[in-house]
Order: C-alpha cells, then structure tokens, then sequence
C-alpha cells in the first residue's frame, strides 16, 4: 500500500469513528471518502472480477452515507430559516416525499451519481431553481392551450411571465431552497440502485443489447421526508393570490410530473401536508367571522404601491374591534403585509405601526 492510500485509510478510520457518533458531514464523507478509486491497473483484472468490486466498493459507500444522522446544529438552523423566511413575509407549505426523490443525481461526484446535500449541513434539499423549473414545464405541457386562437393563450402567457419570467426577466416569484424538515423521517437518504442491464450498448459501441447481457447495478442515494416550500413576491400587487396560485400549480407538478430525475420511473412525486395533523390543535385554532375574514383579505391584497402611505387606514379599522381574537387575527395580517412588501424599515417608527406590534407582543411572550 503506497504512502497516500495509507494516509487515506487513516484519514478514513478517524472519519469512521466520527459516524459512529453521528457527527461526520454527510457530503464531505460522500465526496472525499469513497475507500478505493479505480486506476488503470484494474482493467489488466477480470471484467467481472473488477465490476463486482466496484459495485461493492461503491454500495458500501452509498450506505454508509445514508446511515449517516442529521446534525443537532440543524434543528437550530432551521428555526432560524424559518424565522428569516417569516421576517421576508415568505408564505410556506409543508410538502412531504410519497416516493423518493432524486434531485442532483447527474452533478459531479465521486461516483456515477450524485445527490443535492446542504453544504453546512449535509442534508438533502430541493434547489429552488429546480421548483421553479417545475412550474415552468408544468404550465407549458399542461396549462396552455395548444390552439394560438383559445381566449385563454393570452392570460397563461402573461401569468407564466409573472411567474416565472423569461431571458430577459426572472419573473416576480421568489422560489427558495426546499429545506429538509427535522425529524420528519427517520433517516432523510436511504440507498438505491439503477440496474443497468446493456452496458456496451448504451456505451455506443457495435453490440446489440442481448438477454445474456449481465445486469450491472449502480448504487446510489435517494431522499425522503417531508420539505419546507417558500415562496414570496414582494414586488408584486396581489402578490398572495399570485402566491397561492403559484403553490396550486406546484401541487399539481409535483403529484404530477415529479420533481428532480427518474420521474419516468416514480420518483419525486411528493404532496402537501397540512403543519399541524393533531385534531386537537385545529379544534384549538380561532374560528374568523366573515368580516374579519374579509379585512384580512382586504389586507392581504393591498396594493403594494399604496402600503407606504395608505397602510395606517388599516389601523383605524383595527380599533374599532373589540373581540381580542378578532384583534389579533387583524393585526398580524396588517404586520404580515408591510413586512412582506418590505416597507418595514419605513413604518417600525411610526406610532400605529409600534402600537400594532406591542399588542402582539403579549402572545409571543
């Protein structure tokens, strides 16, 4: 054994001794610990002999990875995400895997294969450039009618503007990353293979694929769990209805079309979640008479032009409201709305605005 593959193995050992504590990072170890790389020298061995070590060298990596735990600093982490996804006026859903997703599996790897890892953290996630990417197809292959003549050409055309943009725009929606939610599996990766069955064919040489072809396994990991969804349009008027739009269509794709690779076979198939499923605590969740519901909409929808110097009306109407519930519910979406247009630097002086957010202090102490 050479000097580096010694320093490896040590390297490796020390390493190994970090999973067992579940403290090793997940992309570093898939990255840069993989125990043997192919040289040239194995091409003098026997086919068979040096595939069937490739395959085993490189599915014990795979498990190891996946048997690897989410670090405790994580759980931290996320609950200051979700804090900075809050402050931005961000609007979430909780969306859970019901088949495997395979999100980065061609990116540059030691292996075959790939899988989008957190750089910090080591856990999967769903890039919000490839969300954004589902929607997009999504509304080509399934929203816009084929006939040029259909009345409805026009509005897909300017909502898949607004949305999504075009070379010369990004488009009004914010998507971010889809983050890997806490404890919402009991292990976030878990091993998986693609079965080759006709190598040399695909390989583009003059075989012809054949029955007595030998199957070639290839290991890789997939993600599961459940995922938190953002997306956010500060610029935009009626940016919630545009939202909610938005995350109907992204159901849709993603029940749908799948997101990430393999989804002609099943993969990325995934489904909103409601946050809370305790039918207790929805009991416990404060009943809207339908004027409150109608000023929180009213809210809502505001156009963001007119939030820097016609938001205070709001306030006004907020006081003539006796029922603490009542209060509460408004004053949050009056909150909710400037920051979400981001015209809280200009109004966290003003009086109403201060007066808005003492009241809600006393619920979150």
């Amino acid at each position: 054994m050479s000097t580096i593959e010694s320093r490896r193995e040590l390297l490796r050992g020390i390493a190994f001794d970090d999973i067992k504590e579940g403290a090793a990072h997940a992309e570093l170890w898939f990255d840069t610990y993989l125990p043997k790389q192919e040289r040239k020298s194995d091409e003098a061995q026997p086919q068979d002999v040096e595939q069937e070590k490739k395959r085993s060298v490189r599915a014990d990596h795979v498990k190891e990875l996946c048997n690897l735990k989410v670090p405790e600093l994580y759980d931290k982490w996320y609950e200051r995400w979700e804090a900075v996804l809050r402050g931005c006026g961000a609007k979430t859903r909780h969306a859970e895997a019901i088949s495997r997703i395979s999100v980065g599996l061609g990116e540059e790897s030691v292996l075959e294969t790939s899988v989008a890892l957190h750089h910090t953290y080591g856990v999967p996630y769903i890039a919000g450039s490839a969300l954004k990417g589902l929607v997009a197809s999504y509304i080509r292959q399934k929203l816009l009618p084929l006939d040029p003549s259909d009345d409805s050409v026009g509005q897909w055309q300017q909502a898949y503007m607004i949305i999504c943009g075009d070379q010369k725009s990004t488009g009004y929606l914010t998507f971010f990353d889809a983050m890997y939610i806490p404890k919402s599996s009991e292990q976030p990766l878990v091993p998986d293979v693609i079965t080759v069955h006709h190598q040399k064919y695909y390989q583009g040489t003059n075989d012809a694929p054949a029955d007595w072809d030998s199957p070639i396994p290839v290991p890789f990991p997939s993600a599961g769990g459940h995922y938190l969804i953002a997306l956010s349009a500060p610029d935009l008027p009626q940016s919630i209805a545009w939202i909610n739009t938005t995350f109907d269509i992204l159901e849709a794709a993603l029940k749908t079309l799948g997101i990430g690779a393999k989804t002609s076979s099943g993969y990325g198939r995934m489904r909103y979640v409601p946050e809370e499923d305790d039918d207790d605590v929805q009991e416990q969740k404060p009943q809207i008479t339908a004027e409150v519901q109608a000023l929180i909409d009213e809210i809502a929808n505001f156009p963001v032009y007119q939030v820097n110097g016609q938001m205070q009306k709001f306030h006004l109407r907020w006081q003539s409201f006796k029922d603490e519930v009542d209060r509460r519910l408004i004053a949050q979406a009056i909150i909710d709305r400037v920051r979400e247009t981001g015209y809280e630097g200009k109004k966290i002086d003003k009086a109403w605005y201060q007066d808005l957010a003492q009241f809600l202090q006393k619920y979150q102490d």
